[in-house]
């Protein structure tokens, strides 16, 4: 596994510590994460399951079902009692916090994305904002995504962007992420 922060190509188990995230339906999982350091840099950083965000009490999940529910035309309220009846226990803090870091970031990648679009295909005009759901920079990331082509998702993106970036259908809060590289913003 290379090392995160300065790509040498080889590190080393570190350590291991336990993480209990929260999941549908009152689950509770119990994680060993493996924590690996690099000999050159002697940082250390974790290899952390698709499913568990880093620093995040809840798993992705959770995070993306919140953030997707909330773009669209759910109340908090109305999120908040639809998790609980799913058995999780979720503050209106967090919910807000969380939909509030998801637009943070869309906003910041939505123009990156759409001058690479502009770039590949010059003559496609880019569709209009959508004006009916709540987070209408959410909704054009997507609208834009489609006009590179039947096979493209986020994936695609990340791979022009030449760095790894994980979402999640709904932009969860936690994967706009630069997972192998953070230094990279190319």
């Amino acid at each position: 596994m290379p090392c995160i922060y300065c790509r040498h190509l080889c590190t080393y188990v570190h350590a291991y510590y336990l993480r209990r995230p929260f999941d549908l339906g009152e689950v509770r999982h119990h994680l060993w994460i493996q924590r690996r350091q690099c000999p050159s840099c002697k940082r250390t950083f974790a290899l952390l399951p698709s499913f568990v965000a880093p620093f995040q009490r809840y798993t992705l999940l959770i995070q993306d079902l919140v953030t997707s529910l909330i773009a669209g035309t759910a109340t908090f309220e109305f999120v908040l009692s639809t998790l609980a009846e799913l058995g999780v226990s979720l503050s209106e803090s967090s919910a807000r916090a969380w939909f509030s870091r998801v637009s943070e970031q869309v906003r910041d990648m939505l123009a990156h994305f759409s001058s690479l679009i502009q770039r590949q295909l010059p003559d496609v005009q880019l569709p209009p904002l959508r004006l009916h759901v709540r987070d209408v920079r959410a909704c054009a990331y997507y609208d834009r995504l489609r006009l590179l082509g039947d096979d493209c998702h986020s994936g695609v993106w990340n791979r022009q962007r030449q760095v790894v970036c994980l979402f999640a259908p709904s932009m969860s809060v936690n994967r706009v992420s630069y997972g192998l590289f953070p230094g990279d913003s190319s």
